[in-house]
């Protein structure tokens, strides 16, 4: 994934998901695209499918992402602060975060410098398009990926 950028003008329920492969598009999207339900989510590319769902219906804190097999806990750092999540898939554990508490236009992983998974704006203060940079060993799970790439779009972006 190198990026990801909203299907219509000004609805965030529906996201392509860019590659370096010209030819391979994904797709994340709410599960019920005409219902006003944020909690649920898919995610396709290629031959990968991915489930996005908040594990309590009023409790945004907590989400779990599951895709080929591994499963992902997203929790909050603090709760009711969607700046910071610790994420989990069972082999790896990462803190993921937006590097400015006011702004939320740049999220990065906070790791070692050489293992990086970066996430900006293409042109700052606009949701509507992102830059993915990721330079992670292949052992962390697409799962993983894809549970930072939702984190920042859904938290990043007004519901409409």
């Amino acid at each position: 994934m190198t990026g990801a950028f909203i299907k219509f003008t000004n609805t965030f329920r529906e996201w392509t998901i860019v590659t370096e492969d010209e030819d391979l598009r994904g797709e994340l999207r709410l599960k019920w695209i005409h219902t006003n339900d944020w909690t649920a989510w898919d995610f396709t590319l290629g031959d990968t499918f991915a489930t996005i769902e908040q594990k309590w219906t009023e409790d945004p804190n907590l989400w779990i992402i599951r895709c080929n097999g591994v499963t992902v806990n997203a929790k909050t750092a603090w709760s009711n602060e969607f700046l910071r999540w610790k994420l989990n898939d069972g082999k790896n554990q990462f803190n993921w975060e937006s590097k400015y508490s006011n702004q939320r236009d740049e999220w990065e992983l906070e790791t070692r410098k050489e293992e990086t998974f970066k996430i900006e704006t293409y042109w700052e203060g606009n949701p509507t398009e992102w830059i993915i940079e990721d330079n992670l060993p292949d052992d962390v799970s697409m799962a993983m990926r894809i549970a930072m790439l939702f984190l920042t779009l859904h938290f990043s972006s007004p519901r409409t």
